[in-house]
């Protein structure tokens, strides 16, 4: 049998945990919350048998959190090197409770709108024929379906670049922030939208998932995923769940559809519509056209009997003259 100095036996369990068990959730009520030197964050779960220390880092904290709230955590158990203390290291929380998920979602709303993310003046116009199109959306979700068939029956020949997220639970905000970032890196600052197509950005993103509880809408409402769209350098459209259903990151984006089917609506035209319009305004410039034409031969007509009458006067002017002239050369000589 090996014997295993503390600092050994505290790796072995160490690793252990990390590896074997790997990511876990514990669902229970915070107790004894507190921030150390601004970036270390500790906290336990008691349910009302047991309680479980929590570590995380403060960047990972999207939520503000208090005693007494119910939360999920997600991250991955493990001890302290030095005092082999049991913990879960959290890398993510979930609220849990709509009274919790409410509060939570006009707090952020009120600090939001104070900062200005949601004022009308910085909401961007949206390209009137956009060719490049961002999708951020779960790709086993109804609105990616949604989405990709309304685009493609009102316009068609379109460059989707999908970006494939979780829209809910574990993950779900960090990977909607990191398509933003995708998007950000790809579309070079101060594009000029509607001009030369040798970037491989894109004129627009929708951002979008189905329906659901204010729970399930917990990533949309978070304070990182509306500070990414606010950021993003192209405009961004969306439509989160239901027509009843308002986001943080609806408010933030540069336009808020309805539904993901309303999204893909906005974005991009109706072929059939534009197709009537251009129909209707060649209609009006061929009518435009034969009035053009039939004043420019009124006015020809017009002209041509004015200089005539010129002309007729002028003839007039210069026989009166040489008849005038004559009688007086008649008259001198007489006096002669």
């Amino acid at each position: 049998m090996r014997i295993y100095s503390v600092s050994e036996y505290n790796q072995l369990i160490k690793s252990a945990l990390e590896v074997e068990v790997g990511l876990i959730g514990v669902q229970g009520e915070v107790t004894d919350f507190r921030v150390q030197k601004d970036r270390l964050v500790y906290f336990e779960l008691k349910d009302t048998e047991a309680r479980c220390l929590c570590f995380m880092m403060v960047w990972d904290l999207h939520w503000k959190i208090t005693d007494g709230m119910e939360i999920k955590a997600y991250g991955v158990p493990s001890i302290f090197q030095k005092t082999g203390g049991l913990h879960l290291r959290v890398t993510e929380i979930e609220l849990v409770g709509a009274g919790a998920l409410r509060q939570q979602f006009e707090m952020l709303k009120k600090k939001l709108e104070a900062e200005g993310l949601f004022a009308p003046e910085r909401k961007r116009t949206l390209p009137k024929f956009p060719e490049r199109i961002g999708l951020i959306t779960s790709p086993g979700a109804a609105a990616y379906d949604d989405v990709l068939r309304v685009l493609k029956n009102r316009w068609g020949g379109l460059e989707i670049q999908f970006y494939p997220v979780s829209v809910q639970g574990f993950g779900a905000v960090e990977q909607i922030c990191a398509a933003f970032e995708y998007f950000n890196a790809v579309t070079p600052p101060n594009l000029p939208l509607h001009k030369g197509r040798e970037y491989s950005g894109v004129d627009v993103i929708i951002l979008t998932r189905g329906g659901g509880s204010l729970e399930d809408l917990q990533a949309f409402n978070s304070e990182a995923v509306a500070r990414a769209v606010f950021g993003a350098k192209i405009p961004v459209v969306c439509g989160v769940g239901h027509e009843r259903d308002v986001s943080i990151a609806d408010l933030v984006a540069d336009v808020r559809a309805a539904t993901p089917s309303n999204a893909a609506e906005i974005v991009v035209p109706s072929r059939e519509e534009v197709i009537r319009q251009v129909d209707y305004f060649m209609s009006r410039s061929r009518k435009r056209g034969w009035c053009v034409c039939a004043f420019f031969a009124r006015t020809e007509r017009t002209v041509g009997l004015y200089v005539a009458d010129i002309a007729e006067f002028e003839s007039f002017e210069y026989f009166s003259a040489r008849i005038q002239r004559g009688f007086q050369k008649r008259k001198g000589g007489a006096k002669l």
